[in-house]
């Protein structure tokens, strides 16, 4: 999975998301939010297992793809970047083993 979208875009949703997502819980994954990118746009979901929300905005999709990410980590690491407005997703799998890169550039689109 490849993606490029706007910090703005991403944090608007990601803070939508806050409410719904479980500090503390006995199931670790509903910590995390569904990344799901396609067709020029990602959607975004989290659940509690009582209320659910899902979000989209745009993107720029090199590869589509799917993957789950911490929602406190994902949040704190895209807003505590510097002053960038693009940010860049990179889901990577080589010899079985994955990897997550997250990317800023100060470049206006």
């Amino acid at each position: 999975m490849e993606l490029v979208v706007r910090k703005s875009d991403l944090l608007k949703e990601l803070s939508l998301l806050q409410g719904i997502v479980e500090r503390k819980n006995t199931i670790p994954i509903l910590a995390n939010v569904l990344l799901e990118a396609s067709k020029g746009s990602v959607s975004l979901l989290a659940t509690d297992l009582d209320v659910g929300l899902r979000s989209r905005c745009e993107a720029q999709v090199a590869k589509p793809g799917t993957l789950t990410l911490p929602e406190p980590l994902l949040y704190t690491t895209v807003k505590g970047e510097a002053p960038p407005v693009i940010v860049t997703f990179i889901l990577a799998v080589n010899d079985g083993r994955s990897g997550t890169w997250l990317r800023s550039d100060n470049v206006r689109r």
